[in-house]
């Protein structure tokens, strides 16, 4: 089970979410080509240890 997720944002909003980033980076580049795109890499629940 991986232990991370990515988040794609367009212009600050999320547009996606999910664990195959390669599938879908180039598909959100080409549908918003002028906008600001960024890539979030963060940990899952199973990943955050709460002592």
């Amino acid at each position: 089970m991986p232990n991370h997720k990515y988040i794609i944002k367009v212009d600050d909003n999320v547009i996606w979410e999910g664990l195959d980033l390669q599938s879908k980076f180039q598909e959100i580049m080409n549908k918003f080509p002028n906008r600001k795109i960024s890539v979030s890499w963060v940990p899952t629940k199973e990943d955050i240890l709460i002592v």
